[in-house]
């Protein structure tokens, strides 16, 4: 779920850097599917996995300490270049 999170954030910021305007016109539902197929995952299951979280915010909490860790990562490789 971490990979898929991950991609998911990247998504909502890219569509922010080239439509500075209304970003609301690109919803998660325009773009999950793809990072759904790319990690091979079924929407319900994403479904139900969210679910899941939202009802454990305590094992997301920690989920999401992966996430920004993954992103920050990502970040440093991209300021190192």
């Amino acid at each position: 779920m971490i990979p898929v999170l991950v991609d998911i954030h990247i998504a909502q910021a890219a569509t922010g850097l080239y439509h500075t305007g209304d970003t609301s016109m690109f919803a998660i539902n325009d773009y999950l599917p793809y990072i759904l197929k790319i990690h091979h995952i079924e929407k319900a299951k994403y479904d139900s996995s969210t679910a899941f979280y939202t009802l454990h915010p305590e094992i997301m909490e920690e989920m999401y300490d992966e996430v920004i860790n993954e992103l920050s990562k990502k970040q440093g490789e991209i300021n190192s270049r």
